[in-house]
């Protein structure tokens, strides 16, 4: 098995022939594949394998990055698989961060054993080219202490195999649940790897495998010859293959990928917008920018018309922007590249929430992207201002007050939120933007404010006086305000 890249190179500019380092590959987009890989064989962890958020957002492996894994029990439940990238920071010196954690809830000697073979797989997709050792667990879930661990030879591997691809055909026959085939594959994967390579080795059988069969193995597999050599002949199942293919999270998933969309493309190929809007979400998943750049700039030619579907890039944004701990958790990042590569009238029919998610997630580059293709700041826009004002973001605030934005709106809801956090900056900042703290005084006169709301309003009131009533004492300060901690 190739091991999992974590670099990029390019040709070396003065030594032809050669390659020199270029950057380091999205962590997300790394961690991606080795979750398919390990989810591929059955081998995640039951309870949980998570990033750690350090690395969410399109952040880069590290130059000479290396991995390594401890195993251990919980200090309550469980058994504890630990994973970590050892690196150089920007002074020299190596440092040790998280880099994911992955958990089983029981507690067994075979769950132990389990765990080991998990990281044992883990450290070959990092460190090895060769064969993986192939281990099956008996046993039922809920039974821990009545599984097993079998190593099986050559020999083994084939007979179980053969019965194995016998009782996926069985099941596909009779119309069994789609899981109940995905499992017979699983353990088809765990055992013999490559079904594709497998299945010309043993000798195929027409019952075993039709052609969507054997483009949706090759997916599986990354077998790229195999898939190529029959794709063509399932026009009607392109929908399908393409989810597959968009979900696999490395080169050979975005080259195939990238050949289905051409033939969608060509053949006018019938794949609905759930199905495209459903791949183009699985590509964001595996953390792959440059794939779903591809994928939305396919989409017109591929049946999605902006008229009718005015909403879809803007789904595709918010999939970006939602916390995914299952998938690595946000990316902001791919929000951004969409947003800076859509025309206006492509997000035109997004949620205009996007905005408050892109300041509060803080990111100013995707806040300007949308506000670049004419964003509507008309969806609570007074919380917009306040979000901008807590941030510090000062250009921004302004940038939509001029695009629109009132600062006044649902009833001073920014002032009245900014007092709720016990934000004086924050109000202060709102002020000179022109929210109107005389009618806010008067709507809030009366009320059983806490100490905290009151002191916002002496402290806000002051600065009203001095810095908004009074002219002269802004010519004085020059028209600046310090906006200062929160504190």
């Amino acid at each position: 098995m190739k091991r999992i890249e974590t670099e990029y190179y390019k040709p070396h500019p003065d030594k032809p022939g050669y390659v020199v380092y270029d950057k380091g590959r999205s962590v997300q987009e790394v961690f991606a594949e080795l979750q398919r890989r390990l989810e591929s064989a059955g081998y995640l962890p039951d309870e949980y394998f998570l990033l750690d958020s350090h690395w969410e957002n399109g952040k880069t492996w590290p130059k000479d990055g290396d991995m390594f894994c401890t195993v251990d029990y919980g200090g309550s439940e469980g058994i504890y698989l630990d994973v970590y990238l050892k690196y150089k920071d920007e002074s020299g010196k190596y440092r040790t961060d998280g880099f994911i954690t992955g958990k089983t809830l029981g507690e067994s000697d075979a769950d132990m054993d389990r765990m080991y073979l998990i990281a044992s797989a883990v450290t070959k997709a990092f460190h090895s080219d060769g064969v993986h050792a192939r281990y099956i667990a008996f046993g039922g879930e809920n039974q821990p202490e009545g599984s097993a661990i079998v190593q099986l030879n050559q020999e083994e591997r084939k007979i179980v195999g053969a019965s194995l691809l016998t009782e996926r055909a069985r099941l596909k026959v009779e119309n069994e649940p789609l899981k109940a085939i995905e499992g017979a594959e699983r353990l088809l994967h765990r055992i013999i790897g490559s079904i594709t390579e497998y299945v010309r080795i043993a000798g195929d059988r027409p019952n075993w495998l039709d052609d969507h069969d054997r483009a949706s193995l090759a997916i599986a597999d990354g077998d790229t010859e195999a898939f190529r050599a029959v794709y063509r002949k399932v026009p009607q199942v392109y929908g399908h293959l393409l989810e597959q293919a968009a979900a696999r999270p490395d080169a050979k998933g975005r080259e195939m990928t990238d050949m289905l969309c051409a033939a969608v493309s060509e053949a006018a190929a019938d794949v609905s917008y759930d199905m495209y809007l459903r791949a183009c979400k699985a590509a964001v998943n595996t953390g792959d920018a440059a794939r779903v750049l591809h994928m939305l700039s396919k989409a017109p030619d591929c049946g999605i018309d902006i008229d009718a579907d005015p909403e879809f890039y803007g789904e595709v944004i918010r999939r970006a922007l939602d916390h995914d701990e299952k998938h690595g958790g946000s990316k902001t990042h791919i929000a951004t590249a969409i947003a800076e590569q859509c025309t206006p009238e492509q997000i035109r029919g997004a949620d205009p929430y996007l905005l408050h998610l892109a300041i509060m997630h803080d990111d100013r580059r995707l806040a300007n992207a949308l506000l670049d293709k004419d964003f509507p700041v008309t969806y609570e826009p007074a919380m917009l201002i306040y979000f901008a004002a807590m941030k510090k973001e000062i250009g921004l605030a302004e940038r939509m007050i001029q695009a629109g934005a009132d600062v006044n709106g649902q009833n001073y809801a920014a002032l009245h939120t900014a007092m709720r956090a016990n934000d004086p900056a924050s109000g202060m900042f709102l002020l000179k933007l022109g929210a109107d703290f005389e009618g806010f005084s008067d709507a809030v006169t009366g009320r059983n404010l806490t100490e905290n709301e009151k002191d916002f309003l002496a402290t806000v009131k002051d600065f009203y006086d001095s810095h908004i009533k009074e002219p002269e004492n802004m010519t004085e300060r020059g028209g600046d305000i310090e906006m200062g901690d929160d504190d």
